[in-house]
């Protein structure tokens, strides 16, 4: 396998300049290769999500680096940057951020919009993506007139429509019910078979992070 995705002693400080500075994470390293699952476990306030934003560039380290390919991509202007994040990497939260205004078929349709797939290319893949997560009957309903995991499954579907190379979630059932959240968690890894991504999943939960092969634990800003 080769290394996709590598974070080399990364730290994150917050307050950095005050009396009061917090230390969250404290030089950690880790790679991802392609396809692999890993699973990011850790109890509440760890860092978990700060380093899945570190790796996903939604936040920048104090100190360290973090390589996709081989390119340093902290060193890149902030237009490369969206460009990857749009192109390479697929987020799912915890909370869906769906747009209210927009049907199922739009909030999955945005990235390709704003990726300039095209709008006819990014209607035909939402729709077989929504099809994929059994929502072919939801493609224009609002996230109002959705359940929770529902709504969950359409994030999951405009999150693979670019189809990265990369899918980071963080806590991707902590607002569902245990039933729903391990049927999110069964269409996860059948598109994960289908489309091949590797994916690093943050989340508190034991049961979540046992379906994974790899696991790491985050504990004291490190990770072992």
């Amino acid at each position: 396998m080769s290394k996709l995705l590598e974070a080399q002693n990364l730290k994150k400080v917050f307050d950095r300049q005050s009396q009061h500075a917090l230390e969250i994470l404290s030089g950690v390293d880790f790679s991802l290769e392609k396809g692999e699952r890993v699973a990011i476990l850790g109890k509440s306030g760890e860092g978990k999500s700060t380093f899945l934003h570190l790796l996903g560039t939604l936040e920048e380290p104090t100190e360290g680096k973090v390589f996709f390919r081989g390119r340093d991509l902290f060193a890149l202007k902030e237009k490369e940057l969206s460009i990857f994040r749009n192109q390479k990497v697929g987020f799912v939260f915890q909370f869906h951020y769906l747009m209210l205004e927009f049907t199922a078929l739009e909030n999955t349709m945005m990235p390709g919009l704003i990726g300039g797939l095209g709008k006819d290319e990014s209607r035909q893949r939402a729709k077989e993506l929504l099809d994929q997560v059994g929502l072919s009957e939801r493609l224009h309903h609002k996230p109002g007139q959705l359940s929770g995991g529902e709504q969950q499954r359409v994030a999951i579907a405009r999150a693979l429509l670019m189809r990265p190379e990369i899918l980071l979630t963080d806590e991707m059932t902590g607002n569902l019910d245990p039933v729903t959240g391990q049927q999110v968690m069964e269409l996860i890894h059948t598109l994960h078979s289908q489309y091949q991504m590797a994916m690093v999943s943050v989340t508190h939960d034991e049961n979540l992070a046992r379906q994974y092969p790899k696991v790491y634990r985050l504990t004291n800003g490190r990770l072992s």
